[in-house]
């Protein structure tokens, strides 16, 4: 309408009506399959429920996990503390073995000539 009353045509408004009908039709088609198909605040939060379950229980897991390898490594800790000790203990036997040892080429050593001369002089 014009600001004094009168009618105006303005093209084919019929089928531009009867376009936008049409454009509306599938419109509602669409929300229609997306209200079908489309997740719902119900179903996020459901989601997000299982999520965090699932999320804790592989927590649960990862910690106990965690806790048994700790306690193996504790246990090699442990058993290689007691090889040190008894590479230790070794050492310190072969030490003593070798100290033994070369205390008696010496003690030898000065005795074997001594011994000789004894032998020479009563044989």
């Amino acid at each position: 309408m014009d600001t004094n009353g009168d009618l105006h045509d303005y093209g084919d408004m019929e089928a531009r009506v009867a376009k936008l009908e049409a454009d509306i039709t599938a419109i509602k088609i669409d929300v229609a399959v997306i209200k079908a198909n489309g997740a719902t605040k119900s179903d996020i939060a459901e989601l997000r429920s299982e999520f965090r379950s699932e999320i804790a229980g592989v927590r649960s897991e990862f910690r106990s996990e965690i806790a048994e390898v700790r306690s193996e490594i504790a246990v090699v800790r442990s058993d290689i503390a007691g090889v040190r000790l008894e590479i230790r203990s070794t050492v310190a036997d072969a030490k003593s073995a070798i100290i033994l040892w070369i205390s008696g080429v010496v003690f030898l050593a000065q005795l074997v000539p001594a011994a000789v001369r004894l032998i020479e002089k009563y044989i």
